[in-house]
């Protein structure tokens, strides 16, 4: 066996143990976003909130 297909079956092999980097690097950033949009669409609710309080009290 050669030293490249050596490489490549451990890499293979911890990739399988532990999910490939890039999957776990999206799922992180997907989870991330997910929270960001959360909060700013709750920003953007108390925000129109406000406005409509304030435009009934001129």
């Amino acid at each position: 066996m050669s030293v490249f297909a050596l490489i490549k079956v451990l890499v293979t092999a911890i990739n399988n143990e532990a999910g490939t980097p890039l999957e776990q690097k999206v799922q992180e950033r997907t989870w991330d976003l997910e929270q960001a949009r959360q909060e700013a669409d709750a920003a953007s609710r108390v925000k129109s909130d406000f406005l409509a309080v304030m435009s009934h009290e001129t």
